[in-house]
């Protein structure tokens, strides 16, 4: 009986591993079919005109745009294939064209970035892990020009190692194809947030395009941290917005990170300093935010800032904002922040700059994360104003979750999914259910209508 149990073990890992060598077979041709088209066009262009020269930049934001609308429409496989052998395709484009090496470097570099993002989506957590590391390892090769993709690199490398670290899923065993062993300890995750310190600080002397801004363009002084160790590094002297926006990106690594480990205090610490530099009398005015705002349009830095400042509004909620006897001032600051993320979101989403087309992907998911915590925020704060019998004006905060939860479902179904809908699309549904819920307890205390939606 135990050998017959053996034997059925052993044949089930078999056809399982027949499986995956089909399923990457089929990702890899996918793959390598529009690559080889890509390619293709390419070198017609080339051929076309002696002058032509490739433009490292928009080959990975075309690869990155085709990806994200395959993978959208929940052709997984050929989103994947193509991201995975992107990097190889940029470095034969660029072949014997010193010039643009550099460019080369940061342009693999978000390709990976691109495909990182997917791995993590699918929960290949380790995968992941070792493709933002191989990121980091490009983007540190391009020199002070790119120093936004960095910041944005070795955010994401310090926020999946903490996912990783708390999963146990890179820490005990190598990656499954064994070639790149990495044990990992929280020390390794703090140089990835100290590397991107350095390039958010060297932001601040040059511009994102390596451009050494002087005197030429001034803003208001980046306000002083709350961490210890930037404290030491970070000056109140002139800046501009790219500076500001690419602070608050690695500030949201810091938050994102401590709250994958589980680090409240730290994460509360981080989204402290987020508060910090955008309440600034020159970027908290209209004029500074929609600098700021501008800023992430135009570079890879935009998805980062975004889930900054989402993670900001969402320690601000978990530390007093919607609970029983309303703060409204922590209301006030947690729905604004939720609100300017959003609009980050959104403008990035759309944006067409080939450094963007990596945030662009990110920032999907983004839109539909945010328009959910606007829903649970704004019920909390319904309910609380309710059982503290302050008004009728808690019908206002109802209507503002259920427009919020709509919205959350209409973003996740958006992100599209092999088996029909995405795993947010449960969260959002189960958002308006609540707020359905509300809508009907008071409306059997007397307290208005159920309404069409129910």
């Amino acid at each position: 009986q135990c050998q017959a149990r053996a034997t059925m073990i052993h044949s089930a890992l078999a056809r399982a591993a027949v499986r995956r060598v089909c399923n990457a077979r089929r990702r890899d041709a996918l793959g390598f079919a529009h690559i080889s088209a890509l390619a293709s066009c390419r070198a017609n262009a080339t051929s076309a005109t002696e002058t032509t020269k490739t433009d490292p930049e928009a080959l990975s934001a075309e690869m990155v745009t085709y990806a994200r609308r395959a993978w959208r429409s929940g052709d997984r496989a050929t989103a994947a294939g193509v991201l995975e052998h992107g990097a190889d395709l940029i470095t034969r484009a660029v072949e014997g064209q010193a010039a643009l090496a550099l460019a080369a470097h940061a342009a693999k570099a978000r390709t990976k970035l691109a495909w990182a993002a997917m791995q993590s989506d699918s929960g290949e957590l380790a995968h992941a892990h070792r493709t933002t590391v191989e990121a980091c390892a490009s983007v540190d090769k391009s020199g002070h020009e790119f120093v936004s993709d960095a910041v944005v690199a070795h955010v994401a490398a310090a926020i999946n190692a903490a996912r990783c670290h708390r999963s146990n899923a890179i820490s005990t065993a190598p990656d499954p194809e064994g070639t790149f062993a990495t044990p990992w300890d929280v020390l390794a995750l703090e140089d990835h947030l100290e590397d991107a310190a350095s390039a958010a600080l060297l932001a601040e002397c040059v511009g994102s395009h390596g451009k050494d801004l002087g005197d030429t363009e001034t803003g208001p002084g980046l306000e002083r941290c709350h961490s210890v160790s930037l404290d030491t590094k970070y000056k109140d002297v002139p800046q501009h917005a790219d500076a500001v926006a690419l602070r608050i990106a690695m500030l949201g690594g810091r938050c994102a990170a401590a709250s994958a480990l589980g680090d409240a205090d730290a994460a509360c610490d981080a989204a402290c300093d987020i508060h910090t530099q955008l309440e600034h009398n020159e970027w908290a005015s209209e004029k500074g935010w929609t600098l700021v705002k501008q800023s992430t349009a135009r570079g890879p830095h935009g998805a980062a800032v975004a889930s900054a400042l989402k993670f900001a509004a969402h320690w601000t909620t978990l530390r007093g904002a919607g609970c029983v006897g309303v703060d409204d001032d922590k209301y006030a600051l947690a729905s604004r922040t939720y609100d300017r993320a959003l609009a980050v979101a959104k403008t990035v989403a759309e944006s067409t700059e080939h450094s963007a087309a990596t945030a662009a992907l990110c920032a999907d998911e983004i839109v539909a994360d945010v328009c959910l915590a606007k829903a649970q925020l704004a019920l909390r704060v319904a309910v609380a104003a309710f059982e503290d019998k302050r008004g009728d004006h808690d019908f206002d905060y109802l209507a503002l979750a259920e427009t919020a939860a709509a919205a959350a479902v209409t973003a996740a179904e958006s992100l599209g999914c092999p088996n029909g809908n995405h795993p947010r699309v449960g969260l959002a549904i189960a958002a308006s259910a609540d707020v359905y819920v509300a809508k009907a307890v008071l409306a059997a205390k007397g307290k208005g209508g159920v309404g069409d939606g129910a």
